[in-house]
């Protein structure tokens, strides 16, 4: 359900004041009330100045359950009204989530600074950016076959020397490769700094990696550890694709095929969807869904922002496209003044890379 915090609701009250007051003022706000949400005034907002009844609406909707239908209604009932427009999209935006959340640790991510990558995204480009449909269709049979070919392949990263906050996610891209994010294996904390190859090695002999860590099973997820010679087998530093590619102990009963690849860069702010399956502080798999949520593909720095949910551990998450192709790897989110907006590295030019500095070749 919707929650706005104090400043939220005060300005929507605000607003509400702003787009009603005047002329009849009471009687144009119970009209609206009345047509637009079935809704009596003097049941839902009681009687006085327009101050004190517009306040009571807002704080019955939000206990009885109905504050986005009355914010939506308050949006299409004022369309030639940008202010009104931009505010309800704001509220709105990234205020739901197909799986609330219940984190019992305090969740830590990389946050990265906008110039730090040199992306071209104003304040106001985010402002006019039509947030994700609240409500998209899927169908069931497809999407059931999709998370039932990808989600084995999803692993949850933690080190026995660190904190469960200290977490990631991984994907499986090849029998025994696992793909993260240079920053998941060095630990948030040296995200930044340079590791030899040797160094690399060493972080990694304390990693378990899960893979089938949801909730709601019968069976235990099956836990395998790197192997201790050569397991990075290749990696990119933070500030440059920011991915770690690691080799996993073979393990006869273990059944997971990798994700289907997507070494092509077929996406459109706006249009695109873009899918994140990821273990966020630690958590059992969740699934970051958006069927528009692609706000700028940067192809010359190998990047993609987008507004799906996201949180520490969700760092090294999968980004699939809509037909749950591997496309991106999420590696951070930085919060503007309005909205939290996430960044991956573009799967294409992880795969470039793998195969013009490392000579590998990833099966597509």
């Amino acid at each position: 359900m919707l929650r706005l915090n104090g400043r939220e609701q005060s300005k929507l009250v605000l607003a509400f004041i702003s787009a009603y007051d005047g002329q009849a003022a009471y009687a144009r706000f119970g009209n609206f009330l009345r047509f637009k949400l079935d809704k009596s005034i003097g049941v839902v907002g009681g009687s006085g100045p327009l101050d004190v009844v517009v306040a009571n609406v807002v704080q019955n909707a939000i206990a009885d359950g109905y504050i986005e239908d009355l914010i939506l209604a308050f949006a299409s009932d004022k369309p030639g009204r940008e202010d009104i427009q931009q505010l309800c999209a704001k509220i709105l935006r990234q205020r739901f989530d197909l799986n609330p959340r219940q984190l019992s640790i305090e969740a830590t991510s990389l946050e990265l600074e906008l110039e730090d990558w040199e992306l071209d995204v104003g304040s106001e480009e985010l402002e006019l950016f039509d947030p994700p449909q609240l409500s998209f269709n899927s169908d069931v049979g497809s999407l059931l076959e999709a998370l039932e070919l990808v989600n084995p392949a999803v692993c949850k990263i933690t080190f026995s020397d660190r904190d469960l906050n200290k977490s990631g996610t991984g994907v499986l891209v090849d029998t025994d490769l696992v793909l993260t994010n240079y920053h998941v294996l060095t630990g948030k904390d040296r995200a930044y700094e340079s590791f030899s190859h040797s160094e690399l090695h060493e972080f990694i002999q304390t990693a378990q990696f899960e893979f089938g860590y949801v909730s709601n099973r019968s069976t235990e997820p099956m836990p395998l550890r790197a192997v201790t010679a050569e397991s990075v087998v290749a990696y990119s530093r933070t500030r440059k694709l920011d991915y770690a590619l690691i080799r996993l102990q073979s393990n006869d009963d273990f059944k997971a095929s990798p994700v289907p690849l997507n070494t092509t860069d077929k996406l459109e702010p706006k249009k695109s969807a873009l899918n994140i399956l990821h273990h966020p502080a630690g958590s059992a798999l969740k699934a970051a869904l958006s069927n528009n949520g692609v706000v700028k593909v940067k192809q010359a720095k190998g990047l993609v922002l987008y507004v799906n949910e996201t949180d520490g551990g969700s760092s090294g998450s999968p980004c699939f496209d809509e037909d749950w192709q591997l496309i991106a790897l999420h590696h951070s989110k930085k919060e503007t003044s309005n909205r939290t907006l996430n960044e991956g590295i573009l799967f294409s030019e992880i795969y470039k890379s793998l195969i013009d500095e490392f000579e590998l070749e990833l099966p597509v």
